[in-house]
């Protein structure tokens, strides 16, 4: 969660998939980061990766 909202992120270059371990295996995302991932990624992206991970 931590990596989404950060200033500065380094990934690779190919299709490596970013998301929210803990949606899959069922863990709620706390109300808090929902609000920090909607401020740094806007509303849409927030809504689907905490829905889809």
């Amino acid at each position: 969660m931590t990596a989404d909202i950060c200033v500065h992120r380094v990934a690779v270059a190919d299709d490596a998939p970013v998301g929210l371990n803990e949606v899959p295996v069922g863990i709620p995302v706390p109300a808090v980061f929902v609000c920090m991932l909607a401020y740094a990624c806007g509303e849409p992206v927030a809504a689907r990766t905490c829905l889809l991970g």
